[in-house]
């Protein structure tokens, strides 16, 4: 995640130039190079907050943002909040599902697949 990706790079290593690179990266993945980066970046993101107590300045560094304000940016954009207030969120949901009885959230992925996650009557409000 540290290292700078160049399209360059990548299209070479397909033996492609690199406007058909794009064009077929795109074509495929239904988004750009960039944008998968960045949904790669976020992802891990996610699940650093998620299991660890590392610090968000520290996690922006480890996946390869030259800044926390990019990857606050970025988290922001595409998860509609802040990273410290998610880590908050998840980790408040875990702390109200273990009191009223209901299986705590496991990995980030199931807040939204929520097949792995039955809240009970009362914690149904906080989604």
């Amino acid at each position: 995640f540290t290292q700078k990706i160049y399209i360059k790079t990548l299209a070479d290593l397909c033996h492609m130039s690199c406007s058909s690179f794009r064009r077929n990266f795109k074509t495929v993945m239904h988004c750009t190079v960039s944008e998968y980066i960045n949904k790669m970046r976020i992802n891990k993101t996610c699940e650093l907050l998620f299991s660890t107590e590392i610090p968000i300045l520290d996690i922006s560094n480890l996946i390869g943002y030259e800044s926390v304000s990019s990857l606050n940016r970025y988290f922001q954009w595409m998860m509609g909040t802040t990273p410290l207030a998610w880590r908050k969120s998840v980790h408040n949901i875990n702390k109200n599902v273990s009191k009223k009885g209901c299986s705590p959230v496991k990995h980030p992925k199931d807040l939204k697949r929520r097949k792995h996650f039955e809240p009970c009557k009362e914690c149904s409000n906080l989604f």
